[in-house]
């Protein structure tokens, strides 16, 4: 028996994990003006610990889906946060 699977669902699928690797990213690149008030290399170290600490989380996340909300969502927001803040703030 063919397992079918509906494009709609792999898009739905797709945005459901994406999603907060977007959301953050996009939240990130408004803190330009951030580098005003603290120095942008502090923010790049900050931002580069991030990366780091969502590196960690996705190497210890077991691949199970009941491993989704405690490694893999932190991990994406961490990442996405951590390399939007690297792009935003490196001249």
């Amino acid at each position: 028996m063919a397992i079918t699977v509906s494009p709609s669902s792999i898009f739905k699928h797709i945005l459901l994990i994406r999603s907060p690797l977007c959301v953050t990213a996009i939240a990130m690149s408004f803190t330009g003006s951030l580098s005003r008030i603290v120095s942008p290399k502090w923010i790049i170290l900050t931002s580069l610990f991030l990366c780091m600490v969502a590196t960690i989380l996705l190497a210890l996340g077991g691949g199970k889906p009941e491993d989704y909300w405690s490694y893999v969502f932190p991990a994406l927001t961490l990442g996405g946060s951590g390399a939007m803040l690297t792009y935003t703030h490196t001249k």
